[in-house]
């Protein structure tokens, strides 16, 4: 299985589709997005957060959505799944998206928050209709869970089971990783970074003190980490932080994608992952291509649950730049 955006996903990798060769059920796809939806979110989010005219706005939203994340609990609570399936997570990511609903819904357009919602509830009950009497699996995105269960408690006909009394007694903490939970973090810190450079190099996230800026990127890189670029260049934490920073919006008129294909990761001992992955880049109609080895540590308290201690990089010969 090499769909990149489907591999980034224990829950169908490591559950869903293996438990689909021993077990008797039908996986149906429900996910309202289309292409021109996520191209059109994109570039109005890129107005929203670079126009002159929307700066007011913007800085209100921003002080609105920062107050919002100061009442969620630490990374490794939120990432708990016991957590994740409490009413509690629930409110936090109701608190903070309903924000982003007011302000940006219409202004996105079809890819907006109710927008979108809509369009995978209306997949997910057409679904519901055509098993009746059936046990039915909805996976998505943990900050939609509020929204689905909300239309999904207007049913007289379904009966919501506690995802809890499914879940081992012992919570996952950074602390008490197993080596799949281990290599499961490792694979979505990779493929949550690569779409945080996406949006960065697009002009997506915003560049200033009070925005997202850099925080995302060096909370997770080690004091001592170091990158080898494709050339042999080597940087330091410090020189690929000043370089990042100067690159900020760098291909907002151009149009950047960033995707990662074929992750694998294997334990070096209790602390230490190595892996490795194809990163794919497509710069206005250009289309190139590394392949990165990581060794990662563990770090409790961040974001994933682990830290980027060094990367080597080298072009794939069938797509040099």
């Amino acid at each position: 299985m090499e769909e990149s955006r489907a591999v980034r996903f224990p829950e169908y990798t490591d559950v869903l589709l293996p438990l689909s060769r021993e077990m008797d059920f039908e996986i149906v796809p429900c996910a309202g997005w289309t292409q021109e939806m996520s191209d059109l979110r994109r570039t109005r989010l890129g107005v929203f957060n670079t126009d002159p005219a929307q700066a007011a706005t913007k800085r209100e939203y921003d002080r609105k959505i920062e107050a919002a994340r100061r009442s969620r609990p630490d990374p490794t609570t939120m990432d708990d799944p016991r957590f994740i399936h409490s009413d509690r997570y629930d409110a936090v990511m109701r608190e903070e998206l309903e924000i982003y609903d007011a302000y940006l819904n219409e202004w996105i357009g079809p890819g907006g928050w109710t927008e979108i919602n809509r369009a995978h509830y209306a997949l997910i009950e057409q679904t519901i209709e055509r098993a009746a009497g059936k046990r039915v699996l909805v996976t998505f995105g943990g900050g939609h869970k509020y929204w689905i269960v909300d239309q999904l408690r207007k049913r007289d006909d379904v009966a919501l089971l506690d995802v809890n009394d499914f879940l081992p007694s012992q919570p996952v903490t950074g602390e008490t990783m197993t080596e799949t939970d281990f290599n499961a973090r490792c694979r979505e810190e990779v493929f949550e970074l690569h779409q945080f450079f996406e949006d960065w190099f697009g002009g997506i996230i915003p560049n200033t003190p009070t925005g997202s800026g850099l925080t995302r990127f060096e909370a997770v890189l080690e004091d001592d980490f170091e990158i080898v670029s494709p050339e042999g260049v080597k940087s330091s934490r410090e020189a690929i932080t000043s370089s990042l920073a100067g690159a900020h919006g760098v291909h907002r008129d151009r149009g950047v994608r960033i995707w990662i294909e074929n992750f694998r990761s294997r334990e070096l001992d209790d602390e230490t992952r190595i892996a490795t992955y194809e990163e794919w880049q497509r710069i206005g109609g250009e289309t190139r291509a590394r392949l990165s080895t990581v060794v990662f540590s563990r770090a409790p308290g961040t974001v994933n649950g682990v830290k980027w201690r060094h990367v080597h990089e080298t072009w794939l010969p069938d797509a040099l730049p």
